[in-house]
C-alpha cells in the first residue's frame, strides 16, 4: 500500500493544482449512488489529508473541492431516485443491491429526517441513502439544507487524521516520518477491505453454516442421543446453538494449547513481539495515566475486590433462590482463580523488570485479566441473553470495554507482557464459552431482574474498589515507577575517554534505534540556549491549534512533535530548532538531561538532525535531487565554535540514513564551556 501511494504523493506535490480536482473526483463517486461502496474514498481522503498537514497543498482549496464533490455526488444520487423512483428497483447495478436498498429504507424510516445527516458518516448507508431520500419523494429543499449541513462536516472529518498525522510526522525520526503515514493509511485500508470482506463472507456463509450445524445437531440426535440430551437446550430444544458455542470453546481452548507451547518454547517471535509493545507503552508513560491505570486495575481487576463482589452478588442470588446462576457464579470465580494459580506454577514465565517493585508472583496469565473476564462475561451473559438484540449489543459492548481497559492498564504499568494479556483473553473465553453453554443446556427460565443485579455490581464494586484503592495506592504507585538507568561518570574521565561513556543510539517507541544520539554537553540549560540563540537557533513551537492554524494558513511555523521523544523515560530538557534556506526544512535539536559525579555543571545527551519536507523524504529512492543538506552534525559544529569540542567517530551498526539528499557522519560531538 505504501508503494501504491507513493506515486500519488509524488505527482500531488510536483502537481498541487490538481490535488483539489482529485480530492473532488474521490469525494463524487464516494457519494455516488451503489458506486461510492467500491471506492475506498476515506483512506485516499487520509492522504491527501496527510499532505494537507505536511503543509504540500493549501487546506481551504482542499476542503472547498472536497465539500462541492461531496454534495453534487448526493445531489446526483438524489435526482435519479427522485425522477425514476418508479423504475429504480429493477435498474442495473442497483437491482442487484436489493438488501442494502431495504436495509436503507428502514434506516430512513426509522430516523427520519435525521437519518439523512447520519446516514452520510455511516459507511455502507453513505452512497444509497440520497438515492432512497430521492425514491421515497423527500422534499428537495429538505435534502439539500441536511445534505449541504452534512457534506461542510464530513470531508473535513475524513481528512482530519491524515492532517493530524502530517503535522505531527516530526514526533516519529525525521528518516521514518513518510513510512509511517504510508503505514497508516495501509492499515486504515486493510481495515476498510477486512470489514468489507467481513461483511461479504458473513452474508455469503451464515446460512450455509447455521445449515451445516443444523444438520450436524440432527444427526447427534440420532447417532449420539446421550451427547444431545446432555447438550440441548430446554428453552430451545430444536437449536444448534449448543454445538456452534462446543465449536467456538473448543477451538480457543486449541488455539490457548499452541500459545502456552509458544511461550513455553519461548519462541523467537513472541519476544520480539512482547519487547517491541514493551518499549512502546514505557514511551508513553506519564504520571496522570499511570495513575489512571493504577485506578482501572485497583478498582475493576483486582481478585479481592472482585471476589468481595461476588460474594454479594452470590448472596443476592441465593436470596432469590436462582440457584442455577449462582452456582455457575462459583464455577466462574473458581475456574478463574485455580486457572491462574495452575498456569503460573506450570509456566513459570517471568515478569517485566522495568517497575520498581513488580509482582511477586510469575507473569503468565494475567489474573486481573482472567478475572474481570471471566466476572464481568458472565455477568453481562446473565444480564444480556433474554433481552433484545439491541441491549444485547449494548450490554456486550460495554463489558468488551471495560475489559481492555483492564487488559491495556496492565500492559501500560509494564506489570505484564502482551503474550500474558492475549493468553488470558484466549483462556477466558474458552472457560466462559463453556460456562454458557451448559449454563444454557440447563436454565428454565429467568428468576431475577438484570437492574438490580447492575446496581448490586456497581455498588459493590464502588464500595470494595475505592477501599482497596485509597488504602494501597500510594504503594502501588511507588511499585510501578518506572526504573531509571543511571550513567555516573566524572567529568574528567569522560572527557578524556576516546569511546563515548554514554549511550550511542535513542530507540523509537517500539525499541528499535532510530537516531544517533550525536550531542553531549557539560553546562546548564540557561547557558546552552542563550548561546544557540545568538546563531540563529529558536524555541521549538509545540503542537497547538493557533501553530497548526498559523501553518495550514501558510505561514512559515515550525511545528514539533505533539508527543515529546523521550529517552529513558524522560522529556527533553531542551528542544530548539534552526531554519534552512529551504522551506519547511531546519535543524532539530533535542537534550535529556544525564548524570555525572562530582560535577557543578550537568552532563546532557541528545541528538541534533534534519526536520526535512515531504518532497525531500520522497526522494529516498531517487538520485535526482535539487539540494544536497550537509550532515546535521557538520552544520551544528558551526555553531558551538566558542566551546571546547572533541570529536568521537563511530562504527555504526545501523543504517540510519534519512534520505539520499542528506549526507551522513556517524560522529558524536563532546562540548563544555
Amino acid at each position: 500500500m505504501e508503494h501504491l501511494l507513493h506515486p500519488l504523493l509524488v505527482w500531488l506535490h510536483l502537481h498541487p493544482t490538481w490535488a483539489g480536482v482529485v480530492t473532488f473526483l474521490i469525494t463524487f463517486f464516494e457519494s455516488l449512488a451503489i458506486v461510492g461502496l467500491f471506492i475506498p474514498g476515506s483512506v485516499t481522503l487520509s492522504a491527501i489529508g496527510g499532505l494537507v498537514g505536511s503543509g504540500v497543498v493549501p487546506a481551504a482549496p482542499i476542503f472547498a473541492w472536497a465539500i462541492f464533490g461531496a454534495i453534487l455526488g448526493d445531489g446526483l444520487s438524489f435526482w435519479i431516485g427522485y425522477r425514476y423512483h418508479k423504475v429504480i428497483r429493477n435498474a442495473w447495478p442497483i437491482r442487484r443491491f436489493p438488501k442494502l436498498l431495504t436495509k436503507g429504507e428502514r434506516f430512513f424510516e426509522k430516523h427520519g429526517g435525521k437519518g439523512l445527516f447520519l446516514g452520510r458518516f455511516v459507511g455502507p448507508m453513505r452512497p444509497v441513502m440520497p438515492l432512497i431520500a430521492g425514491m421515497l419523494r423527500v422534499s428537495p429543499r429538505k435534502f439539500l439544507m441536511v445534505e449541504m449541513l452534512s457534506g461542510l462536516l464530513w470531508a473535513p472529518v475524513y481528512m482530519l487524521p491524515g492532517i493530524i498525522v502530517g503535522a505531527a510526522a516530526a514526533h516519529f525520526a525525521p528518516h521514518q516520518a513518510l513510512r509511517y503515514i504510508g503505514i497508516l493509511l495501509a492499515v486504515l485500508f486493510i481495515i476498510w477491505l477486512l470489514f468489507w470482506l467481513s461483511q461479504l463472507i458473513v452474508r455469503l456463509c451464515v446460512n450455509h453454516w447455521n445449515a451445516l450445524f443444523d444438520s450436524l445437531w440432527q444427526k447427534t440426535r440420532i447417532s449420539a442421543p446421550k451427547i444431545y440430551a446432555f447438550l440441548y437446550e430446554h428453552e430451545h430444544p430444536n437449536s444448534s446453538r449448543p454445538l456452534s458455542v462446543l465449536t467456538f470453546a473448543l477451538l480457543f481452548g486449541l488455539i490457548f494449547f499452541l500459545f502456552v507451547i509458544c511461550i513455553m518454547s519461548h519462541s523467537t517471535w513472541l519476544i520480539n513481539l512482547n519487547m517491541a509493545t514493551s518499549a512502546f507503552f514505557q514511551s508513553l508513560h506519564t504520571q496522570p495515566l499511570a495513575n489512571a491505570a493504577i485506578f482501572i486495575s485497583a478498582i475493576f481487576g483486582k481478585y479481592s475486590v472482585i471476589l468481595m463482589t461476588s460474594a454479594c452478588l452470590a448472596l443476592y442470588l441465593l436470596i432469590r433462590k436462582d440457584v442455577h446462576a449462582l452456582f455457575y457464579l462459583i464455577v466462574t470465580i473458581a475456574m478463574a482463580v485455580g486457572c491462574t494459580l495452575l498456569f503460573k506454577h506450570l509456566v513459570h514465565f517471568t515478569r517485566p523488570s522495568l517497575v520498581l517493585n513488580p509482582p511477586v508472583t510469575f507473569s503468565f496469565p494475567s489474573g486481573h485479566t482472567l478475572m474481570g473476564f471471566l466476572f464481568y462475561g458472565y455477568l453481562a451473559f446473565l444480564m444480556a441473553h433474554n433481552n433484545s438484540n439491541s441491549w444485547r449489543k449494548i450490554i456486550y459492548r460495554l463489558t468488551a470495554l471495560l475489559v481492555s481497559l483492564i487488559a491495556i492498564s496492565r500492559l501500560y504499568l509494564n506489570v505484564h507482557w502482551l503474550s500474558d494479556i492475549v493468553g488470558s483473553i484466549l483462556l477466558a473465553t474458552c472457560i466462559l464459552s463453556f460456562i454458557v453453554l451448559f449454563y444454557r443446556c440447563r436454565e428454565r427460565c429467568n428468576r431475577y431482574q438484570n437492574i438490580w443485579l447492575l446496581t448490586l455490581v456497581i455498588i459493590g464494586q464502588a464500595i470494595f474498589g475505592t477501599a482497596y484503592y485509597y488504602k494501597h495506592v500510594n504503594n502501588l504507585r511507588h511499585d510501578t515507577l518506572l526504573k531509571q538507568t543511571r550513567h555516573y561518570v566524572d567529568n574528567v574521565h569522560w572527557w578524556q575517554s576516546k569511546i563515548s561513556l554514554l549511550p550511542v543510539y535513542k530507540n523509537n517507541r517500539l525499541g528499535q534505534p532510530s537516531q544517533l544520539l550525536n550531542v553531549q554537553w557539560l553546562s546548564n540549560v540557561a547557558t546552552i540556549k542563550a548561546s544557540l540563540q545568538q546563531h540563529g537557533w529558536e524555541i521549538a513551537h509545540p503542537l497547538s491549534v493557533k501553530a497548526l492554524k498559523s501553518q495550514l494558513m501558510g505561514k512559515d511555523v515550525t511545528i514539533v512533535s505533539p508527543l515529546p521523544e523521550v529517552y529513558q523515560h524522560q522529556k527533553p530538557v531542551l528542544v530548539m530548532v534552526k531554519k534552512t534556506t529551504v522551506k519547511g526544512a531546519y535543524l532539530i535539536l533535542h537534550l535529556w538531561k544525564a548524570n555525572l559525579a562530582a560535577s557543578k555543571d550537568h552532563l546532557y545527551i541528545g541528538s541534533v538532525s534534519y526536520h526535512l519536507p515531504l518532497q525531500h523524504l520522497l526522494w529516498h529512492e531517487r538520485s535526482d535531487c535539487s539540494r544536497v543538506f550537509a550532515s546535521a552534525i557538520e552544520v551544528f559544529s558551526g555553531t558551538v565554535k566558542k566551546w571546547d569540542v572533541q570529536k568521537i567517530l563511530i562504527k555504526s551498526s545501523v543504517d540510519l540514513q534519512q534520505s539520499p539528499c542528506v549526507k551522513v557522519s556517524y560522529e558524536i560531538l563532546k562540548l563544555r564551556g
